[in-house]
């Protein structure tokens, strides 16, 4: 039964609905032409979001000439093809950064490991007209919208501006989850180091 599954799409035969589906080790199918994928971890070179789902709050995120732009597309089977047979090759990373995108956590979220995001922004959900309306979470009042001040983010799960903890040596995928505010730090090598 299993032989009627594609192998070159990485396909098997569930025995319990009868139909080729992607294995557990490989679960993101993109398209019926391309061949079953593996999840990827923040950081990792990508082709579409679905690729990044196993992490909450990730996407694929391209950097075109410093636009940012989220994949969502489904790519077509030469997109896929050329990605598949280059993507490891140290020299074309740059030029593979352009082209396709690496695993971030979506805006508002920073890496916390390799495969998990953690809120993360120093604005606030709360409108406000006067500072009192931003005192119970920390914030002050600007432009109609309470911030957290130098120094402090917006803690999602407490509701509040809490103190930005020192994320020097902290795991990153890209120098956005190094950069929070007024920070002088980047990502080299998975790590928030001074720049």
């Amino acid at each position: 039964m299993n032989d009627t599954c594609s192998k070159d799409l990485n396909l098997a035969c569930d025995v319990q609905s009868g139909r080729c589906k992607c294995p557990s080790k490989m679960p993101v199918q993109l398209s019926p032409e391309i061949p079953c994928l593996p999840y990827k971890f923040l950081g990792d070179l990508c082709i579409h979001s679905d690729e990044c789902r196993q992490t909450d709050n990730a996407v694929c995120v391209a950097t075109f000439l410093f636009s940012i732009k989220i994949l969502n597309k489904t790519p077509s089977f030469k997109q896929w093809f050329f990605y598949n047979k280059i993507h490891n090759d140290e020299d074309m990373n740059y030029l593979l950064n352009k082209l396709y995108g690496r695993c971030r956590c979506q805006k508002g979220f920073r890496a916390a490991t390799s495969s998990r995001c953690i809120p993360s922004t120093f604005d606030t959900p709360i409108l406000c007209v006067h500072e009192n309306d931003c005192k119970s979470i920390h914030a002050h009042c600007d432009r109609n919208r309470c911030r957290c001040p130098n120094g402090y983010h917006y803690d999602i799960i407490k509701e509040r501006c809490d103190d930005i903890i020192n994320l020097y040596d902290h795991f990153c995928a890209s120098s956005s989850d190094c950069f929070i505010q007024q920070s002088n730090m980047e990502c080299k090598n998975s790590k928030c180091v001074c720049s």
